[in-house]
């Protein structure tokens, strides 16, 4: 498990290098344009524009169809599961939220925490895994881009354990800031620009069973210092 958290954060580290040559403007230039604040928005249809932003991110990318940049304002966001990402999406913070006009980006902070429960058991390396997942982009998924977020996961409980018998029982959750599966270099890239990924800690795992009683001690004669044996 460590292996493989380890590899992910590698990964992760890899592509957020490659994406500061990207143009993110210029990529996303002619993409439809939608808006998203925890505090002043409400998730319906018939919304998403300046004046009347969507309230979370997941119901943005729900909506989402194409190319679509999703502009997030600053301050605390919360989702309440898994964010599933979708091929050519911008999810960028940073904004200030103006009902009469179009948002400004600024150097303002976009926090972001991700309340998901653990998932079904995944399986790594032949292990079943039970996760709780930030953000996800599944096989296929292509060109999308962070930018300018802090996500956040809580850590796991007791509760969340690995539910398959066997073996692997009562293992403790896995936490994912984001759980990227299936994933290549293809084009478009995905992208991780200015973010800070912050899982919180796994779960620890139920007690294991009691040892085997041990065998007999061997029946050996003591004689004192001050004895002489016969």
């Amino acid at each position: 498990m460590k292996k493989s958290l380890l590899l992910l954060f590698f990964c992760l580290v890899i592509w957020a290098v490659k994406a500061q040559s990207i143009d993110v403007a210029a990529e996303f230039a002619d993409a439809t344009v939608v808006y998203v604040s925890y505090a002043n928005g409400t998730d319906a249809t018939g919304r998403g524009n300046f004046s009347a932003p969507y309230k979370t991110i997941r119901y943005a990318l729900q909506q989402a169809t194409g190319k679509t940049w999703i502009k997030v304002s600053s301050g605390t966001q919360t989702e309440n599961a898994t964010v599933d990402l979708k091929s050519n999406v911008l999810i960028e913070g940073g904004y200030t939220y103006n009902s009469t006009e179009d948002w400004p980006h600024s150097s303002s902070t976009t926090s972001i925490t991700v309340n998901a429960s653990a998932s079904s058991d995944l399986t790594s390396n032949n292990v079943p895994v039970r996760a709780k997942i930030g953000f996800r982009s599944t096989s296929g998924i292509t060109g999308w881009v962070l930018k300018d977020l802090n996500i956040s996961v809580p850590a796991a409980t007791t509760s969340e354990r690995v539910t398959t018998s066997g073996s692997y029982a009562g293992s403790g959750a896995t936490v994912y800031g984001i759980y990227i599966a299936g994933s290549n270099y293809s084009n478009p890239q995905s992208s991780i620009i200015n973010c800070n990924i912050a899982p919180g800690a796994g779960g620890s795992g139920a007690n294991g069973s009691a040892g085997s009683n041990g065998s007999n001690g061997s029946d050996t004669k003591f004689y004192p210092c001050s004895s002489t044996a016969t």
